[in-house]
């Protein structure tokens, strides 16, 4: 195996993410990569296009956790029912379908996917044909798809690919290779472009044995010939994936971003090296990442089922993180983030003994602001904070001198206006009605918070969607996180 560039190490990364959030395997996205770039290249497409083509496999699913929460609403179990979606079964596996139609229902879950899914492209610096076809990966031949009911040549000719590819993926998992020809054919016409989709399904068999044969992810890598140019540094790809898991839960978004600045804080307070400064405040970042393999259902569930499901997250953690080489240091101590000095915490129950002093700078930090600490915050906020982290400390379960240190990182600042670079044009009522929305407050719950009514909140929001331009609350969520609003 070559040594992959960060650029390819992050998008193999959020591939595997994705996979995990849609409930699929770890394999999932590199097969239809390495699968449509067979079709584009059986199809004649040009070698730039067959590129784009393999690169847009493995971003389609970075806009899943935009929709999770209304997913879970909608479906009972935002990743069995996406997994049930995607195979063609019955996808309410704990709600009653809606009293409308599912499409009209998806319709602005897909919207919001899109627009987060193309907006991280941007963030990737993944080519701008890459990122208009994301918005046509929920389209069909038919025009009967999603978001815009786009039809025929209309649709980007990769996204055609990558639709083809995946539901071909798919069904020959869960129903073996000759029921997934016929499947597809039947289709022709439909869902897919006839001619083509007849040739794919009589290649399908043959295409998928040479892939299950070969090296799925190296293979797609080469398909995708990603440019070791560009603005993806450790920092960046830390970002991406942070915001990505921040968007899945209402109320977190801006944790990771968080997490960071109070934990490289915390290790300059506690006479760390500048690089291993570094270290602790990307593992603070990353350490929640593992939380997309978990459905929204059970994250904001009570008790034992929320217990367990929390004990599965610093394992995925270090599962998504292995895709991310240079990142090594800081995924061994993001796996140890929810550990306890007492044995009490998640992961493998280690003790004091067994965590070492960055690991116990990461659990404070991260403990901090997962309680609503920050480096910038209001009074009120902080002391509560204060008191939790002691009494974190006097019942054995977190470090005393680290969380000394994250308390004194704590008070450098207090909490500003941000500044006009941070909001753009945005009044300041229009910042904090965004700052509310990224929270995951509806417009009702932002009205009665601002002392406000909803007409006037809908009224800013559809001011603050026009100056930033995007069209879903979860673009709008996104732009608050990289501004620093939440």
């Amino acid at each position: 195996m070559k040594n992959r560039t960060l650029t390819e190490q992050t998008l193999s990364a959020l591939a595997f993410a994705g996979d995990l959030s849609m409930g699929q395997p770890p394999e999932h996205s590199p097969v239809v990569s390495c699968l449509a770039a067979r079709i584009a290249r059986h199809a004649g497409a040009p070698q730039q296009t067959i590129e784009h083509t393999a690169q847009l496999a493995l971003i389609r699913w970075a806009g899943c956790t935009a929709n999770a929460r209304e997913f879970a609403d909608l479906l009972g179990d935002d990743i069995r029912g996406r997994s049930e979606l995607l195979a063609g079964r019955n996808p309410f596996v704990g709600a009653d379908p809606p009293e409308g139609s599912i499409h009209d229902a998806i319709e602005p879950l897909a919207r919001a996917h899109c627009e987060i899914a193309a907006h991280l492209c941007r963030r990737l610096a993944l080519p701008d044909a890459v990122e208009t076809a994301v918005s046509d990966l929920f389209e069909t031949w038919d025009g009967s798809g999603l978001p815009a009911g786009k039809s025929g040549e209309d649709i980007s000719e990769e996204a055609q690919y990558v639709m083809l590819a995946g539901d071909a993926e798919v069904y020959s998992r869960t129903f073996g290779v000759t029921r997934a020809a016929v499947l597809i054919d039947g289709r022709a016409g439909k869902t897919y472009e006839a001619s083509l989709t007849r040739s794919v399904a009589r290649a399908l068999p043959g295409w998928i044995a040479e892939i299950d044969a070969g090296a799925p992810l190296e293979d797609a890598l080469q398909e995708a010939a990603l440019s070791a140019e560009g603005p993806v540094t450790l920092d960046e790809a830390a970002r991406v994936l942070g915001d990505f898991a921040d968007l899945k839960i209402p109320g977190k978004a801006g944790e990771a971003r968080a997490a960071y600045a109070l934990a490289m804080e915390t290790a300059k307070e506690a006479k760390l090296s500048p690089e291993r400064r570094s270290v602790v405040a990307l593992a603070a970042s990353l350490a929640p990442l593992g939380g997309v393999a978990i459905s929204n259902t059970r994250l904001s569930g009570w008790g034992d089922e929320m217990s367990e499901a929390m004990r599965l997250i610093p394992h995925w953690t270090m599962r998504i993180l292995s895709r991310l080489p240079d990142l090594t240091d800081a995924a061994e101590l993001a796996y140890l983030a929810y550990e306890r000095l007492d044995g009490s915490g998640l992961g493998q129950g280690l003790k004091a003994s067994s965590l070492p002093r960055e690991a116990r700078i990461v659990q404070a930090a991260r403990a901090a602001v997962e309680a609503g600490g920050e480096l910038n915050q209001n009074d009120t906020r902080r002391e509560r904070t204060r008191v939790y982290l002691n009494e974190e400390v006097t019942s054995g379960r977190l470090d005393g001198p680290s969380v000394s240190a994250v308390l004194t990182a704590m008070g450098l600042r207090r909490r500003s206006i941000p500044d006009a670079d941070r909001i753009s044009d945005l009044t300041a009522r229009e910042a904090q009605v965004l700052s509310e929305l990224a929270q995951g407050f509806s417009n009702k719950e932002i009205a009665r918070r601002l002392d406000v009514s909803p007409k006037t909140v809908s009224t800013h929001l559809e001011k603050v969607f026009r100056k930033l331009d995007v069209q879903t609350r979860a673009g709008a969520t996104l732009k608050a996180i990289e501004r620093g609003l939440v």
